[in-house]
């Protein structure tokens, strides 16, 4: 069986993903891909990671877990969602850089199910966003000195995932950055559903339209339908268009008050994460999505 598993990052879709992924699930379930709710597995992997310690699980045990999460017998592809499998939200920023523990837990995933093809997505965050939307939409401590200034340059993406694929050879693992994610929607459900381009998406539009005005995504709506787009480029350049013209700016724009976090040093936060993302593109074994 393939398993699928969206790990994050934390504040990020929100739980859109598997919103938009369950919209769809007559026809998953008819391809024989299945989506159990996440509450089925919210605590059981977890707790079933911290028994194993990282070791791999047997097969009486893989059997047993994917039983009591999963209805059916005959499923081809599972997906499940859940941003914690990889670190809490008080751990992805620590002295030693940005979700240090990532490496270590992805190998443990793998070998949750080692019997089973497993693959991985997550959407990468501009740290100077992402610390700002963890402390606000999360019960997490003071981080001190970990998210001052002093340290900000050590908040970086690309030796985390450098890290993660030199100690998991062979990681399946797609990732995209998540301010490209209105752009990129139907390709982030595909990648995970594996539904072709030719078998429509309830969820195609979800997170363009949780992005718009009321009145923007009614225009939008009526052009989509009048003149469809032909293909992923002009979807695409549709969607651009809509945000350029009628995006809510409450929704498009993250305040960013951090100790000594200045304008300069934000800049320069954000001009090393998408220099990272190029790079991070580039590594062996990763896909990278881009608009």
């Amino acid at each position: 069986m393939q398993l699928a598993f969206h790990v994050g990052c934390h504040a990020t879709d929100e739980g859109r993903l598997v919103r938009s992924v369950l919209r769809s699930r007559d026809v998953l379930v008819a391809r024989g891909i299945h989506v159990p709710g996440p509450r089925r597995y919210r605590n059981i992997l977890p707790d079933t990671l911290g028994i194993l310690n990282g070791a791999p699980a047997s097969e009486d045990a893989q059997k047993l877990l994917l039983g009591s999460v999963l209805d059916s017998e005959d499923a081809k592809r599972a997906l499940f969602f859940h941003e914690n499998l990889i670190c809490a939200p008080s751990q992805v920023f620590s002295e030693e850089g940005l979700y240090a523990s990532a490496p270590g837990r992805f190998r443990a995933l793998v070998n949750l199910f080692p019997s089973h093809e497993t693959e991985f997505t997550m959407a990468l965050c501009n740290p100077a966003t992402l610390i700002p939307s963890i402390i606000q939409r999360a019960r997490t401590p003071d981080l001190g000195g970990v998210i001052h200034a002093a340290n900000a340059m050590n908040l970086r993406w690309l030796p985390t995932i450098e890290r993660v694929m030199a100690e998991n050879p062979g990681l399946r693992l797609t990732l995209w950055c998540n301010e490209d994610t209105p752009l990129l929607w139907p390709e982030v459900l595909r990648t995970l559903t594996r539904l072709g381009h030719d078998v429509p998406h309830e969820g195609d539009l979800d997170m363009a339209a949780a992005l718009l005005t009321e009145d923007g995504l009614a225009v939008m709506t009526r052009e989509m339908i009048s003149h469809p787009p032909q293909n992923v480029a002009a979807w695409r350049q549709r969607i651009s268009e809509a945000l350029e013209d009628f995006a809510s700016p409450e929704l498009m724009e993250v305040e960013v008050a951090l100790p000594g976090w200045t304008q300069d040093v934000i800049d320069s936060v954000t001009e090393t994460y998408f220099a990272d993302c190029a790079a991070i593109a580039a590594l062996p074994g990763v896909t990278f999505l881009e608009p």
